[in-house]
């Protein structure tokens, strides 16, 4: 156990929350005793083994999960013991899960086994901590396993306060020195009332959540109930003991502002966001839609763009190769990125128009919602010109900025002449004021889609881009091939379709 955890505390990375100190080891031999005596008959080291892993694995971030399990194989060569199933529970939170239009993820460190690693811990503590970045799934966690005890016959009940809201005073309570009077606080209303005993029989658990930051301004008064006293004092004197059906449950983005003594005293369970990642809101989302046929066009969408572009931005993952990671104006998850493209993308499709159900427009409107979404938290600047760098991405995503395999630079929309690559050939252009964000299929070939700002400009012809995109330049306008979609806005002069063989003759810059 002590080189474990001094191995673990030299290799593993620093975080506020790790802790492994003596009520650390304390915590794995209580549950190293609980094992032993269900499973008598179970090898020490593999009770031990499994008791480390198992109180650890919790608290660990994405990035050392695999370095713990590497240590716990080299500590203990050649033994295996599974994550252990409890089958009336894990059926439960399968099937609550799924009640509550949630999407069941089982493998390990998912959604399900979080759940139950929450279990665990507050079989072993009176005082858990749930930390992780907001969209991690912490509140559906702690909801989960409340409904899935309840419906197992044990009522559970979670009363939730944040401490941050109001005043230490208006928390615990003030006592007049003058006077002598008493004013209870919230806090400590809500910790008497829960405290309360039992009835004869009645098999219930209380849990009193903490929703908001940590720090010791208010929290340090908390330190006596949270080790082995179990006793609240507040101001006037009047102590209160936490009885055995309650709980002291945490939910808070870091520890960055939490004393060493505090963090010590509980139990830890991380909920790292890319564990749950964003895939199971997108399915939720995508099977709310209205037919088959859209929900297949998006989710390819998704895979073609939305994917792509959510690694570049938090990863700098650029196909096969690593890139300088763009800055961020405010940091954002996966599934900010994805919660936010959703929406765009749903506000700027609630039109009953027929015309954009077809998905050439789809796929239009969804790289218009992706720029505004994905990439609205970049940072441009002189210094820091990545939202140019966006652009060029999501345009060779789309086939446009490449020109033989190589991305071409992306400068400024007017004033500057720039290469692009329509339907084969390239073509040069200086200060158009149209702008293209797209390319997708058409029943006659390769099109391009573009969407227009401001007035379009003309060409040598004498006819405008826009004209040209319609097939009027090309004399297609008798025979109506040319397919094209106009937005109706103010400021989108159209959003249009051409053929490929029309391409060849438009000049966008951008």
């Amino acid at each position: 156990m002590t080189v474990l955890y001094k191995l673990s505390k030299e290799q593993l990375s620093k975080q506020h929350h790790y802790d492994f100190g003596l009520r650390a080891l304390k915590s794995v031999l209580v549950m190293a005793g609980s094992l032993k005596r269900g499973s008598p008959d179970m090898p020490e080291q593999l009770v031990l083994m499994r008791a480390l892993r198992d109180m650890n694995l919790p608290k660990f971030v994405f990035d050392d999960v695999p370095l713990f399990l590497g240590l716990i194989n080299d500590l203990f060569p050649g033994m295996d013991c599974p994550r252990v199933r409890y089958a009336q529970f894990n059926d439960t939170v399968e099937g609550d899960l799924q009640e509550n239009g949630y999407q069941v993820l089982t493998e390990a460190s998912e959604q399900v086994d979080k759940v139950v690693q929450l279990y665990e811990v507050v079989m072993t503590r009176h005082t858990t901590m749930v930390v992780g970045q907001t969209g991690g799934g912490k509140t559906v966690i702690l909801n989960t396993l409340a409904r899935a005890q309840t419906k197992l016959g044990k009522k559970t009940t979670l009363h939730t306060i944040n401490p941050k809201a109001i005043t230490v005073a208006e928390l615990y309570g003030v006592l007049d020195p003058d006077t002598r009077d008493w004013t209870d606080g919230l806090l400590s209303n809500i910790f008497r009332e829960i405290n309360k005993s039992l009835a004869d029989g009645r098999d219930e658990a209380r849990y009193l959540v903490f929703d908001g930051d940590v720090d010791a301004v208010w929290v340090e008064s908390m330190n006596s109930v949270m080790d082995d006293n179990k006793l609240l004092t507040l101001p006037n004197g009047e102590r209160i003991r936490l009885m055995d059906h309650c709980k002291l449950l945490f939910e808070v983005y870091d520890l960055q502002y939490a004393s060493p003594a505090t963090i010590s005293r509980c139990g830890m369970v991380y909920v790292d966001s890319r564990n749950l990642g964003y895939q199971p809101f997108v399915s939720t989302w995508l099977s709310k839609r209205g037919s088959d046929a859209e929900r297949d066009t998006l989710a390819n969408l998704f895979g073609k763009y939305a994917d792509p572009a959510i690694a570049w931005v938090l990863e700098g993952i650029d196909g096969e190769d690593l890139v300088r990671r763009p800055k961020q104006i405010v940091p954002a998850t996966n599934l900010n990125m994805a919660a936010q493209l959703c929406m765009m993308f749903d506000a700027t499709l609630k039109s009953d128009r027929p015309e954009l159900a077809d998905p050439v427009v789809i796929e239009a409107l969804f790289v218009m919602a992706m720029v505004w979404s994905v990439g609205s938290v970049l940072v441009q600047s002189p210094e820091t010109p990545d939202r140019d760098r966006f652009d060029a991405f999501i345009k060779c995503v789309q086939a446009y900025g490449c020109a033989r395999g190589r991305r071409t630079f992306t400068g400024p929309l007017q004033g500057q002449r720039t290469w692009h690559v329509f339907g084969g050939s390239s073509t040069g252009s200086t200060g158009c004021s149209s702008r293209v964000v797209g390319q997708s299929r058409h029943s006659s070939g390769s099109v391009a889609i573009g969407v227009w700002f401001g007035t379009p400009a003309r060409t040598s012809t004498g006819h405008s881009e826009w004209q040209q995109q319609r097939g009027t330049a090309s004399g297609d306008s008798k025979r109506g091939r040319g397919p094209w979609m106009r937005a109706r806005d103010q400021h989108a002069r159209a959003c249009c379709v051409a053929c490929s063989r029309h391409v060849g003759s438009c000049q966008p810059d951008n």
